[in-house]
């Protein structure tokens, strides 16, 4: 089991993509600490969500305080 700590994703969704395939990160195996703007300054900020979301309890992002301001207001504002 690993435990990854990923900053700042800043919705950009393929090298999210590309690192997880690099780590050959497994949802059933590993963890994902996600810290930092998941949204906002990339392409594809609700892609990103969409992963995180669907790679469910591996994921730990929702309960850390170090989120950063634009992805609470995002998440406060939309159903994904």
């Amino acid at each position: 089991m690993a435990l990854y700590a990923i900053g700042d994703v800043q919705g950009c969704d393929a090298e999210l993509g590309t690192l997880l395939g690099i780590l050959k990160f497994s949802a059933d195996r590993d963890s994902l600490w996600f810290v930092g703007d998941l949204v906002n300054r990339g392409p594809d900020s609700l892609k990103v969500l969409r992963r995180i979301r669907a790679l469910g309890d591996s994921c730990t992002f929702w309960r850390l305080p170090m989120a950063g301001r634009g992805c609470a207001a995002m998440t406060r504002s939309m159903t994904f």
